[in-house]
């Protein structure tokens, strides 16, 4: 790697191109937490995330079995609620 470095022209040029996918309005950079990075990503991720069919299956199992055997009747979030949090 130091011999890639020493290799390198007298000047390289920076890419300042400005990826459209991921460009925040209203973010400034040196008061963008790690924890609001992740967010915004994690936002821009699921606009276009698709529902697995394995997973619609299985939910919709989990609520009607719970419904047929103990006669209640559980919201989807309230199913995930449950998985996640045991307590």
């Amino acid at each position: 790697m130091h011999n890639e470095a020493t290799n390198l022209g007298a000047e390289t040029e920076p890419n300042l191109e400005i990826n459209q996918r991921i460009s925040v309005s209203g973010a400034k950079l040196n008061k963008l937490t790690q924890a609001t990075a992740y967010k915004i990503i994690r936002s821009l991720r699921m606009k276009k995330y698709i529902r697995r069919r394995q997973t619609e299956e299985n939910t919709a199992r989990a609520l009607r079995d719970t419904k047929l055997m103990l006669n209640i009747n559980l919201d989807e979030k309230d199913l995930w609620h449950g998985i996640r949090h045991p307590d």
